[in-house]
């Protein structure tokens, strides 16, 4: 197994200011960019849903987590560390389930199934673990665990993302460890990577920086992943920027960090790639569900907004300015208000086949009907000018067909996920226990929690993660 260290410095290469967008002729993609996973874990043509639930009680451990799967024919499975063949064992606050990413790791087109499980201990130290849930024909089955490089003081599994970005057709995963990301690729049902490459992250002054969110698409056109890196100086709370690298055959080499056209950062908290305005160049959408105030008491940005960064050839448009959108734009039912949290759960994708990506994004702390936090989504529309906010529609557990009532604080849209149906974690639902909404555009949407799957409810968090759809 390969190794080496490359120090990469968020803060130490210029940044891209408002002349990086500087207006150039831009040839398109010769192909559209694929516009997010469709998990089909069995290969039935059917897209199948991942919901995590870290906080659930697995053997009478309180947040040992488990994962449930609903196959796109109906049928369903629930899978944990004390499930056969699942390596490790359930213990208190292993957290499976933090995060859920399906991706076809072994290239066979079956989509296999990325758990993480940030709280798994090694000895007394807390190390983190990456499982795979292998798809196949009859779904997900056997399981590895990934050999992370983890050997204690980190949370492994707690951020990570998957994409081919060397070049070598085998898809990888990016994966947060301490004080780096490391690059996994070639993995196989050994759980050994073929190849494990690491980069640092510092900020002008040389101190780390933490990294908070990973994602990944082709932003450039070129048929091989980039990817996107947000990170925050621990001490400063408004300190929020992502920065792209572009995948290719020698590495990861870094473009800058994303700037709005006023040279503001673009920065949030999440991002996900997806070609918005369908010119086959991967679009960044980021979500900046948090706030903080500015000198004046005010918050910079009031109730959470999405901003997207158009792609180019060069990586990042040269023609096309970066553009925000909250509950003030033209066309976005709602308004802005404190605490609404737009962007915390975000997922790209193309929900009605018209060839350009929407965005899907989660206002859990948004209040109606004279109750606190019930939360819903807004599904913002992508066409030929990207994202504008004409046609977004809103759903909420009182919309029509939505099964459910909005309750107080229910947190409706904390994590979302994106295919040809909406999916959607409230994971504090029913005093934390969660639920996950499968809602379809076209009508016959669907609930499910703990319950429905026979797995324990109390504090399971379930819909933390979603995934699929």
């Amino acid at each position: 197994m390969v190794s080496k260290r490359i120090a990469l410095g968020l803060a130490a290469v210029t940044t891209l200011a408002a002349s990086a967008w500087a207006a150039a002729a831009e040839p398109q993609a010769s192909a559209a960019v694929p516009t997010g996973p469709r998990a089909d874990f069995d290969r039935d043509g059917r897209a199948d849903i991942a919901i995590g639930a870290p906080g659930g009680q697995v053997g009478g451990r309180a947040g040992a987590g488990y994962v449930s799967i609903v196959y796109g024919n109906g049928e369903t499975a629930t899978f944990s560390q004390n499930t056969a063949g699942v390596p490790g064992a359930a213990e208190a606050n292993d957290k499976f389930g933090q995060t859920v990413v399906p991706v076809d790791l072994d290239g066979d087109a079956y989509t296999d199934l990325v758990v993480g499980t940030p709280g798994e201990r090694i000895g007394q130290v807390q190390a983190g673990m990456l499982i795979v849930l292998w798809g196949g024909p009859d779904g997900l089955g056997q399981a590895t665990a990934v050999d992370t490089g983890a050997r204690g003081g980190g949370d492994v599994g707690a951020v990570v993302t998957a994409g081919d970005f060397d070049g070598g057709r085998r898809v990888g995963l990016a994966v947060r460890a301490p004080g780096v990301v490391r690059l996994l690729s070639g993995i196989g049902r050994d759980g050994k990577p073929a190849k494990d490459s690491l980069f640092s992250l510092y900020d002008a002054e040389g101190a780390a920086v933490t990294v908070r969110d990973l994602s990944s698409g082709d932003v450039n056109g070129d048929g091989i992943a980039d990817l996107v890196v947000t990170v925050t100086d621990d001490e400063e709370g408004d300190s929020w920027r992502s920065a792209l690298y572009l995948g290719g055959t020698s590495g990861l080499t870094r473009v800058g960090i994303l700037n709005a056209a006023n040279g503001k950062r673009l920065n949030g908290q999440h991002t996900a790639v997806g070609d918005v305005n369908g010119d086959g160049y991967g679009d960044i959408v980021v979500g900046h569900g948090e706030e903080w105030n500015t000198d004046s008491g005010r918050p910079e940005i009031m109730g959470g907004a999405v901003g997207v960064a158009y792609g180019g050839p060069q990586g990042l448009s040269g023609t096309l300015a970066p553009f925000w959108v909250n509950q003030d734009s033209t066309g976005v039912p709602g308004v802005s208000e404190p605490g609404d949290g737009m962007g915390t759960g975000l997922a790209v994708a193309d929900a009605d086949g018209d060839g350009y990506a929407d965005v899907l994004a989660g206002v859990p702390g948004e209040d109606f009907d004279g109750l606190t936090d019930p939360g819903s989504v807004l599904l913002l529309k992508g066409g030929p000018k990207g994202l504008t906010g004409s046609g977004a529609k809103v759903f909420t557990q009182n919309s029509a067909g939505v099964p459910g009532v909005a309750e107080k604080g229910d947190g409706f849209g904390k994590s979302a996920a994106l295919g040809g149906r909406l999916v959607v974690g409230a994971p504090q639902e029913n005093a934390g226990d969660g639920s996950a909404w499968v809602l379809n555009l076209s009508g016959n949407s669907t609930a499910y929690s703990p319950g429905s799957f026979g797995a324990p409810a109390a504090k399971a968090g379930f819909g933390g993660a979603v995934a699929g759809g």
